[in-house]
């Protein structure tokens, strides 16, 4: 689902984006690294410790559902999602809740 969360709703939430994201990016590890940079580090992301780094993805991963996710609007939805694939899930989910 992160891939189809707006890049400017993810510029809003971390003040860092990717400029672009293809349908199978691990955005959370993108956005990791690009906060990981933005703070000017002493480490490269390379040579950061792995549990440090999965650390880094699974905070970047809760704060895309929570933050980014929120920021998120209609037309956004719109840009990200092209061919309507969230919208159809929520209307197949509303349809079994009747």
């Amino acid at each position: 689902m992160e891939n189809l969360i707006h890049c400017d709703a993810i510029r809003e939430e971390f003040e860092v984006a990717p400029l672009e994201i293809q349908p199978f990016d691990d955005v959370p590890a993108l956005v990791a690294e690009l906060v990981h940079a933005a703070s000017l580090p002493p480490n490269p992301w390379a040579v950061i410790d792995e549990d440090k780094r999965e650390k880094k993805i699974s905070k970047a991963k809760r704060r895309l559902n929570r933050g980014a996710a929120d920021r998120m609007t209609a037309d956004r939805l719109t840009a990200s999602d092209p061919t309507d694939q969230v919208r159809t899930w929520l209307r197949r989910v509303g349809e079994h809740l009747r």
